[in-house]
């Protein structure tokens, strides 16, 4: 089981290699054309660029859903972790807040911002019991109390997608 930089309500995926990103951003976007003189039509791949894969997505997210939840992570304290560091520091997560804050303004998409204390990948999505067991290295999430059993990112995705409706109560 990988690690998912997104997991949607709807069961999508993104994963946190930049592979994956051009996968689901290509199923999103136009190809776009571009010609050498008129005469001469060349048609360029459709490649998302490292530099604008963030601006792609974002606007995709933007587009696509009316509500979106993030979590607001401790990104100085996770790049403490010296295995991790690296990973983060290349994810931009202060610029892909920033930019989907924007764009949601702009498309109407209500950006929520999850409580960095909310148990999204420790709290079961089924009966809601916290496991305060469970580990980073665990991918799998499994409920000591009902026994559910889930990818540990779909679980926390899940929980988001709640997380409006409990900060509502």
């Amino acid at each position: 089981v990988e690690n998912h930089l997104i997991a949607t309500s709807e069961r999508e995926f993104i994963d946190n290699d930049f592979k994956s990103l051009e996968v689901v951003l290509r199923s999103h976007i136009k190809p776009e054309k571009a010609f050498l003189n008129k005469d001469f039509p060349i048609a360029l791949p459709d490649i998302v660029y490292p530099h604008d894969a963030l601006h792609k997505l974002t606007s995709m997210l933007a587009r696509k859903f009316s509500v979106v939840v993030i979590e607001d992570l401790n990104v100085s304290g996770m790049l403490k972790n010296g295995k991790l560091a690296k990973a983060i520091s290349d994810m931009g997560f202060h610029e892909f807040r920033r930019q989907l804050d924007y764009k949601g303004q702009i498309s109407g998409t209500h950006v929520i911002i999850a409580d960095r204390w909310f148990p999204s990948s420790k709290k079961c999505s089924k009966c809601g019991e916290i496991h305060r067991e469970l580990t980073l290295s665990d991918r799998t999430f499994v409920c000591p109390t009902c026994g559910f059993k889930l990818d540990r990112d779909e679980n926390a995705a899940r929980n988001l997608e709640k997380y409006p409706i409990l900060m509502a109560a």
